[in-house]
This record gives C-alpha cells, sequence and structure tokens, in this order.
C-alpha cells in the first residue's frame, strides 16, 4: 500500500500524472527543456524555470529536498492555514502535511505538484501479509485523515440509510468543512485513486463524486466505519 502519492496538475480530459511511494521510497519531479533529465515526474510550464525535487516517504513524515541550484521550493499546507515553509536551493526539510502543494518560488503557471501523505504509524513487519491478497477497502481508511472528512459529508445520506439525493457539490463539502473547493477536489482525487476507481469512457461534471458515492454503496464495510466514525465528524463546520 503506498504511503505517499506525488500529483501533476491535472489537464483538461486527461487524470493527473502520479508517482506513488511506499515508506523508504524516493521520487523525484520537476521541469526539463534539455529532454536528458530523469525525472520519476515531468512537468510542463509555460515558460521555463528551475523547479526540481525530490520527495521521500517516511512512516510519520516526509521529506522534500530541493535539487535545484538557485530555486527556492514553497511548500503549502492546503488544510490548515499556516505559513508556508521554504526549501532553499540543495536544502531537505521534513513535514507532516496529509496533504501540500510544492511551487517555486517564482510562481510559473503548470509548475506544482501536489503531495498526499497517508502515514502508517508503524513499519510493516516482513511477511505479515501476501500482496496477493487484497485487503478490504474499509482497512484503506484513516478516520483521522482529512480525506476521511470529505468522504463522509459526501456520503453522509448512504450512512444514515436515506436516499442518496443530490451529490453534494465540491463547495458545499468545503463549506461544511472549513476547506477550499480546489482541497476537497483534491482529496475526491486521492479517493478515486486510493479504491482504484476506474473513469467511465463518458465523463460527466461531477463524476467522481458519483462514482465515490456508488462505492461506497456498494461496501458495508466502508459504511459501517463512516457510520462508527459517529455524527460529529460529519457536521464538522
Amino acid at each position: 500500500m503506498s504511503t505517499l502519492t506525488i500529483q501533476g496538475p491535472g489537464q483538461p480530459g486527461r487524470d493527473p500524472e502520479k508517482v506513488s511511494l511506499a515508506a523508504s521510497e524516493a521520487g523525484t519531479f520537476g521541469i526539463c527543456e534539455c529532454g536528458n533529465c530523469h525525472l520519476d515526474l515531468l512537468l510542463t510550464a509555460v515558460r521555463p524555470v528551475n523547479f526540481r525535487g525530490q520527495v521521500i516517504a517516511g512512516a510519520d513524515r516526509w521529506h522534500v529536498e530541493n535539487l535545484s541550484d538557485s530555486e527556492p521550493l514553497v511548500v503549502r499546507d492546503v488544510d490548515r492555514r499556516v505559513a508556508a515553509a521554504v526549501a532553499l536551493p540543495t536544502e531537505s526539510l521534513p513535514f507532516t502535511h496529509d496533504m501540500a502543494v510544492i511551487t517555486p518560488f517564482s510562481q510559473v503557471s503548470g509548475a506544482m505538484v501536489t503531495v498526499f501523505f497517508n502515514p502508517s504509524g508503524e513499519r510493516a513487519v516482513v511477511g505479515s501479509s501476501c500482496p496477493g491478497i487484497s485487503a478490504p477497502p474499509e482497512l484503506m481508511l484513516d478516520p483521522n485523515a482529512r480525506y476521511f472528512a470529505v468522504l463522509s459529508v459526501l456520503c453522509e445520506h448512504v450512512v444514515r440509510g436515506g436516499p442518496v439525493g443530490l451529490v453534494p457539490t465540491s463547495a458545499r463539502i468545503a463549506a461544511r468543512l472549513a476547506l477550499s473547493p480546489r482541497a476537497v477536489d483534491s482529496h475526491i482525487d486521492y479517493l478515486i485513486g486510493k479504491f482504484d476507481i476506474p473513469a467511465p469512457v463518458t465523463r460527466s461534471n461531477g463524476w467522481k463524486r458519483q462514482a465515490l458515492i456508488r462505492y461506497v454503496q456498494a461496501h458495508e464495510g466502508i459504511v459501517h466505519v463512516l457510520r462508527r466514525s459517529g455524527r460529529g465528524r460529519m457536521a464538522v463546520a
């Protein structure tokens, strides 16, 4: 199970490029103009900028290392209103944010990545499970993560046992959780990838929210976990 995901900007009609990492693994990202740079997540910006870095996943935190020799990296926590951190060229900094956006100090369209982090809390024991046997999806959920709160609000009617009704918009979910709609969309993207929900051939507006609700309806274990988490989380203002 991946601990951390690095995601590039979305493009119209295409899913964002992603790199998934397990604990102790590292992934590089950045912009290349020469065509010879070896980066795990290659980005395209409107103009050249020396934006490149490496993210290292850990059990309870992750590190970002600025691989540029001239451009600082800015790391912003998406969920909490805290001051952004700046990693100077060649500097490495630790973070515990469950979702953060990394940009160059020089703001350039297309030059950004989003980091989704799910701390494991402990090191995996060798031989404790078979990789060929999938764990139930409800065991993949962390009730303390912000994405869990987004899923709770999105599937509130399902958890209460009533009809789905109108699918809540990202703006409505954001207002309930004191987030931005963009942050909600990022958490929904993360959940779609976490549950490996395939994209339909014809994609309508809001298909990801609808697909998540259908997925939860089909997995009673997830409904049980959401219900057990309590109404307090779903009513966060």
